[in-house]
């Protein structure tokens, strides 16, 4: 009789590889020699594919049938542990959901970011221009502007078949615009767009038709929004509203309104006007420009010709004399990706090294969860030791505890993901103001959090379970009969590595906040050069035509108040100044221009703000009827002109205007920590009005307001109280440190607790090993410090070796975190120290517990059956 094919008999024997009791559902050459035998006949090959066929449904029944009643058992028998052993099961399941729930909030933090402006059609063919501006010879830090010429798009659809089209766009940056409809006075941000914008980008109109809706140039559309709040549910297409600039008035016609921006665009505009008004009046003006590239167009090869372009049209300009290159910004990476000087324009940026700093944390938490759930059931494996030893001899493989105690882990990981998926629900507001972010429930509909579900299961289930299967399905029966526990000095620092790996992390977070929080403090105690206590700043004033007719008027009122000491009007507040114009140092360095930044104010602007002059005077009424144009410089500007003094000198800036210096100033921090000090200049030029500088006292502040309210109203009846005080602005510039800071002291504490209750289940393991031990040390004399000194040392020994490998790694990691600062702390050893003596403290008081109980446990109970 012929043997079968080796491919059938094959998977003939994997579908009968069931196993009941050991054995095999049959032998596959016996089950088919007796099947021959019983019909008689001399069968072929041929025939026992045949004979294949038809068992396959039979073999494939059973093999199903018998998985799942295996499964079944699997599951059964760890609900009855998880009841049995309520306590550690508490502490397991809930220390999962909440690093499940952790990583999820964060992964939806991510998905958030990492999704702007890819709802877009066109999304992954529309690219921003930007240019690059770089002086060595200065060592001003290099920056990227958003404002190009606003003839290169154009340009570049005519000159470039790869570019289809172009759209310009612009804000008016000097805050709110003027507007009023019939009565009622309107304070909005205006934007000037090109009508192209609405044909390249993805946003619906509800009103109005995109393609004509920014044809006349008095033409305006509104957001959903605004349409909403000042028209209820009419439809406001065909009614009228008055722009007010100045002492002109334009009466614009609405004729579109659009759905307002989802929260993941870097664009939020609520009110468009033509670009061509823009032009009108500033035709000469930079802009931010975008275009839209055809199909399978390399944006590399359009980069070289760009910069081809600019060499042969762009490079004469005096405002380009020191941008190196321009280059294309993909539009989904401007988001994360964008290092820019202009925030006047976009106030919706983030940064891609915080996403992968949330990233890292995310993954952490969830190995720190599974290393706690290891050390967790590693120590009850001790009360489940009889267990194992009656399943082994009643016939119970290694694999089929395996799969048993893996089947256990995937249970208690299937509960705590329901759990936290109920923290989330709960928490997500909470996290959405500490990320002042804007997340919703909806992003867990999405097929990708399906995905992060799965792979949470299965991370967490293979990760925090296959130890622990490993390790209790190891166990010899003989061992177990006899009451002999496994021990070895290998096996005992296996055990040990979850709790070092666990204290590893938490030290590096510890480490982290520490330095977050002194650079911090650092921020908020460094002398800045200016004053920022006690001055309410009202902002947003320069459209306002009654404040800036009023202003010495409004000023004398403010001062009667005995509780306001000094009022100044500027254009720019001393922390928040961008690169304004380019100094041509007269006699000096003919023909170079030199980037400045530059500060509009009246002769209260230094007193107000306290700032020092090193040589010199300060602006004064005295001198200045007799000399106009006098400005101000400071250290880092005077180092330009390579004088040891360079009162007097005059250089020309904005063009032709040409100004005297009469005083220099310290340098003082016009940008933030983050940049050096740049050179710059105070121009006396009390015509500015966007910002009202008020110092007060601190007796009655909130009577001092309303005294400011009141004057405002009676000066300006129109205008609408919009204040704050200016250390509160300040600290506007480091709102993703302090965001980072509130993060990483909850995960500090996070990681503290769950690397503590992972040293609990060692510490609890550990002392039932020891338990007879210790039993025969206190016969022989050891005091309860002694054998609490013996069990401890281990632990402590773990924590030490934690620290080890958490203190280079977190010094790097900080290190780099810090080089994002021109001014910052040095990393201090005791940094380091006070980390490893708080994880050693907490350590300590953790195990002290089951150390002490293990000390005082009477000799008698542990030592009754030896």
């Amino acid at each position: 009789m012929p043997k079968p094919p080796k491919l059938a008999k094959f998977l003939l024997k994997i579908l009968s590889s069931q196993e009941k009791d050991g054995a095999y559902l049959g032998d596959i050459e016996e089950f088919f020699h007796n099947r021959a035998e019983s019909h008689g006949i001399w069968r072929s090959k041929r025939w026992y594919w045949m004979e294949m066929a038809r068992s396959i449904p039979r073999f494939v029944k059973e093999s199903i049938l018998w998985r799942i009643t295996m499964l079944g058992n699997y599951f059964k028998t760890a609900f009855r542990n998880i009841k049995r052993h309520n306590g550690y099961s508490f502490i397991n399941i809930f220390g999962l959901a909440v690093g499940m729930a952790v990583f999820t909030l964060i992964f939806l933090y991510i998905q958030y970011e990492l999704s702007f402006d890819r709802y877009h059609e066109n999304s992954d063919r529309i690219y921003r221009i930007l240019r690059e501006h770089v002086d060595e010879d200065i060592n001003i830090t290099n920056s990227n502007s958003v404002f190009i010429p606003n003839t290169l798009g154009p340009t570049m659809v005519e000159e470039f078949p790869e570019v289809t089209s172009t759209a310009r766009f612009f804000r008016w940056h000097r805050g709110e615009n003027y507007f009023s409809l019939g009565n009622k006075g309107i304070y909005e941000k205006m934007y000037y767009v090109d009508p192209e914008f609405f044909e390249m980008f993805s946003i619906p109109f509800i009103h109005g038709n995109p393609k004509t809706a920014l044809k006349n140039p008095l033409s305006l559309i509104l957001s959903e929004r605004l349409a909403e709040k000042y028209f209820r549910n009419e439809n406001p297409v065909g009614k009228q509203m008055m722009l007010r600039r100045g002492s002109r008035q334009y009466i614009f016609m609405i004729t579109g309104v659009f759905k307002n921006m989802p929260d993941n665009s870097h664009l939020a505009m609520d009110l468009i006007i033509p670009f061509s008004n823009l032009l009108r009046t500033n035709s000469r003006a930079s802009c931010p420009t975008y275009i839209l590239t055809r199909k399978g167009v390399d944006p590399k090869h359009l980069e070289q010709k760009l910069k081809e372009l600019i060499n042969r049209q762009f490079s004469s300009t005096n405002d380009e004399i020191f941008i190196t290159r321009y280059f294309l910004q993909p539009l989904t990476a401007i988001h994360l990706h964008s290092h820019i000087s202009d925030n006047t324009i976009y106030s919706n940026y983030n940064d891609i090294r915080n996403i992968y700093i949330y990233a890292s944390i995310a993954i952490l938490v969830l190995i720190i969860v599974c290393l706690n759930y290891m050390n967790l059931t590693a120590a009850r494996s001790f009360q489940r030791y009889k267990e194992i030893g009656v399943r082994k001899v009643v016939g119970a493989n290694r694999m089929q505890l395996f799969r048993q105690y893996l089947s256990e882990t995937f249970l208690i990981t299937i509960i705590s993901l329901t759990i936290s998926i109920i923290f989330v629900v709960v928490f997500l507001p909470g996290f959405n103001s500490i990320i002042r972010g804007n997340l919703s429930l909806a992003q867990m509909q999405e097929p990708t959090f399906f995905l992060v579900v799965v792979f949470i299961v299965v991370f967490v289930g293979i990760v925090g379970g296959s130890y622990p299967a490993f390790y209790m399905s190891s166990f010899r029966s003989v061992n177990i009969i006899k009451g002999v526990s496994k021990k070895s000095a290998m096996g005992s620092w296996v055990r040990k590595i979850p709790v070092i790996t666990q204290f590893s992390i938490a030290i590096m977070i510890i480490i982290s906040t520490i330095v977050i929080i002194f650079q911090l403090n650092f921020i908020n105690t460094m002398d800045t050069g200016y004053n920022r206590e006690q001055i309410i700043v009202l902002s947003h004033l320069n459209n306002h035509r009654e404040i800036r007719r009023n202003k010495e008027a409004i000023k004398a009122e403010l001062q009667r108040n005995p509780n306001i000491s000094s009022v100044s009007c500027s254009n720019e507040l001393p922390n928040s100044i961008i690169p304004r114009t380019r100094v041509d140092l007269l006699g000096k360095n003919t023909g170079q221009l030199v980037p400045f930044n530059a500060y509009c104010v009246d002769y209260d602007f230094v007193d107000l703000f306290e700032i020092g002059i090193v040589e010199g005077r300060h602006f004064s009424r005295e001198f200045h009827a007799n000399a106009p144009n006098e400005v101000l410089i400071n250290e880092t500007a005077a180092r330009i002109f390579k004088e040891e003094s360079p009162i007097g000198q005059e250089f020309q800036f904005w063009g032709s205007q040409t100004g005297k210096i009469v005083g220099i100033v310290k340098d003082f921090h016009s940008l933030s920590l983050h940049h050096q000090v740049p050179p710059t200049f105070i121009i006396f030029d009390p015509t500015y009005n966007n910002h009202i500088s008020i110092k007060i006292n601190t007796m009655n502040i909130s009577g001092t307001i309303d005294y400011i309210r009141k004057t405002m109203k009676k000066f300006a009846p129109n205008y609408q109280l919009d204040f704050h005080f200016f250390d509160e602005i300040f600290q506007m510039d480091y709102q993703d440190e302090r965001k980072m800071e509130t993060i990483f002291r909850f995960f500090m504490l996070l990681s503290i607790g769950l690397a503590c209750m992972g040293l609990v289940g060692i510490a609890t393991y550990s002392t039932q090993l020891r338990i007879k031990e210790i039993g025969i040390r206190k016969v022989l004399g050891a005091s309860v410090p002694d054998i609490t000194g013996l069990i401890s040392k281990d632990f402590i020994k773990c924590v030490l070796l934690a620290n080890i490998i958490a203190w280079p790694v977190a010094y790097y990691s900080m290190n780099k975190w810090l080089q994002n600062f021109a001014y910052r702390i040095n990393l201090s050893i005791w940094v380091f120290i006070l980390s490893g003596l708080s994880a050693l403290a907490v350590a300590f008081l953790t195990t002290s517990y089951q150390t002490i109980k293990a000390a005082l446990a009477n000799p008698v109970d542990s030592l009754r059956y030896e």
